[in-house]
């Protein structure tokens, strides 16, 4: 029963998260062709301040719940989840509120002092009711999650990516067609005297990404009504115990001594964003100062459309994170649906002291994010260049300056899914201090890696991806060994993903040598398509050759044995 709740549920995940991640694909990548790279540096800006305040606010909330409802509902005490229900709501949604005036407050300084891009001030504005928002939300999401009831939050994802979609390229395109309409009548362009259409566009941008960014805060209103229509649907709902019985005080000073050492991982996490955002453009502006006719001769062909050596580190950097960065985290999104199912469990089993079916749940978790991370990594890797190509058809400079990185990402991303699983893990089971000693110290590689990688001009931009690999890989190495020091039973995290490992690497070699012969014969879109569905079908058939499907858990052998009974008979 318990197996067949963790296959229902991740179903569940699978099908949002397809549904969540094609529309924000529908939504990036038309955005990316729209903005460009100079566009999408204020779009990513914006979220240079926001990340650590919704970190600080909302990120450690969901899994706090959850654990404590999950805890509740393994001792079948209900009310006392009810209770934290109703006081985290209270008190989280005071927090939000305080952490979008902080956004409000620091916009200006943000972008004017520490991102040196002044422009970038209206997205940040935009995007500051979405801390509140998704304060309130997040404690509904925990609650229902804990209850093993993935549905809601399945169904709020969908919301929130559908109107983020439309909301963000409405208003986008909306701002650049009044910019269009200003400039053909003669006008000003939001108050820029602009001589040709160009400038009439560039003057447009920063207007246009605050518009995208402000479908980000619509977006999060609409999970969180979402949630709230479902709360007010759900028929089970039990009367709150007497005050006296579960203190207010008590309850919201242990989510609070709870929620530190999440919040201090989740601004860890990012941090890395951060030092992107503080050292990127910085050290590629140093770097071009340097060796000028290196990047003269290896970007002649784009100087103009980004400004001249001026404007190429923004114009790096918004392609990096805005093309790059995007896609590939598509693939950790996907990888950890298998998270969520798993997570009330363990935090359950840990709580009984239940350490077979600990064991059990966290292999199992490890695996199946191995199982949908390997192949994706190593195929996108293999057909970056058509696949980018066709994704971004007008959006050529963008690509060249960002494909080798986005190549990197792919090949290094493996070690960011398992070591998200491993933090996933550990929270669970009240162990929340180890991801934050992980994370600090990635942070602290990479803030050291950045310089000196980027400023190679060789590497420039791609050297902030191999330093946020080589941080993927610290903190994958330091959660292995946490988990064999604290974790009871045999839990060996390589040798469960090693041979999905081998399979990932069969499908990403076939995708290419497939995509090689097949360039010159089809165009792009047929070469992507029929590149992956070879690849994709080795995959599959290396996996039963090498017995992943039975040796996993996915199929038992026991399960196997059983379905063969009937037929002998």
């Amino acid at each position: 029963m318990v197996e067949k709740k963790y296959i229902k549920n991740t179903a569940i995940l699978f099908v949002s998260m397809a549904i969540t991640k094609i529309v924000g694909a529908l939504f990036k990548i038309p955005l990316a062709n729209l903005l460009g790279g100079t566009g999408m540096g204020y779009f990513s800006t914006a979220y240079g301040l926001y990340s650590p305040i919704f970190a600080l606010t909302a990120a450690g909330i969901p899994t706090v719940i959850m654990r404590t409802t999950a805890r509740c509902a393994a001792v079948d005490n209900r009310t006392h989840a009810l209770a934290v229900r109703k006081y985290a709501l209270i008190m989280f949604s005071a927090v939000g509120a305080l952490g979008s005036a902080a956004v409000v407050v620091f916009a200006k300084p943000f972008a004017e002092h520490i991102a040196c891009s002044p422009k970038s001030s209206a997205a940040i504005v935009c995007i500051a009711p979405a801390v509140a928002f998704c304060c309130a939300a997040s404690v509904l999401r925990g609650y229902r999650e804990g209850l093993s009831d993935v549905v809601p939050s399945a169904a709020a994802s969908i919301a929130e990516a559908v109107s983020r979609a439309v909301f963000g390229l409405g208003l986008s395109y909306a701002v650049i067609f009044y910019a269009k309409n200003e400039f053909l009548n003669g006008r000003t362009v939001f108050g820029a005297d602009c001589a040709t259409a160009e400038e009439a566009y560039a003057a447009a941008l920063p207007y246009a990404a605050a518009g995208a960014i402000l479908a980000v805060s619509i977006s999060e209103l609409f999970g969180l009504i979402t949630l709230i229509i479902n709360e007010r649907r759900t028929k089970n709902r039990e009367p709150l115990p007497p005050r006296c019985t579960y203190c207010c005080r008590r309850i919201c000073f242990g989510l609070i001594k709870d929620i530190i050492p999440l919040a201090a991982s989740a601004l860890a996490v990012n941090c890395v964003s951060f030092v992107d955002l503080l050292t990127v453009t910085r050290t590629l502006s140093m770097s071009a100062l340097q060796n000028p006719e290196y990047y003269n001769t290896a970007f002649g062909g784009i100087l103009d459309s980004c400004g001249g050596i001026d404007g190429l580190p923004n114009f790096m950097y918004g392609s990096y994170t805005g093309i790059a960065m995007s896609l590939f985290m598509m693939i950790p999104s996907f990888a950890g649906m298998a998270e969520k199912p798993a997570a009330p469990e363990i935090a359950a089993a840990w709580e009984r002291k239940d350490f077979d079916t600990l064991t059990r749940k966290i292999t199992l978790q490890l695996r199946a994010g191995s199982l949908i991370a390997c192949p994706a990594c190593f195929g996108a890797a293999a057909l970056a260049g058509p696949m980018m190509a066709l994704l971004y058809r007008s959006r050529a400079a963008e690509v060249s300056v960002c494909q080798g990185s986005f190549v990197i990402l792919c090949l290094g991303g493996i070690f960011m899914v398992l070591s998200s699983s491993m933090f996933g893990i550990f929270q669970s089971i009240g162990k929340a201090h180890i991801p934050l000693v992980l994370m600090t110290g990635s942070v602290l590689l990479k803030l050291f890696l950045n310089p000196v990688l980027i400023s190679i001009p060789q590497l420039n931009i791609a050297g902030a991806a191999l330093s946020s690999i080589a941080g993927y890989l610290f903190m994958t190495m330091g959660g292995a060994f946490m988990m064999r020091k604290h974790l009871p039973g045999s839990i060996k995290v390589f040798r469960s993903v090693f041979p999905t490992l081998l399979c990932g690497m069969g499908c990403g070699a076939l995708a290419y040598f497939a995509s090689k012969v097949l360039e010159n014969r089809l165009n792009n879109l047929l070469t992507v398509i029929f590149s992956t569905i070879t690849g994709a079908f080795f995959y599959v058939i290396l996996l039963i050759l090498i017995g992943v499907f039975r040796t996993n858990g996915i199929i038992k052998r026991k399960n196997v044995k059983n379905f063969q009974k009937p037929l002998a008979k």
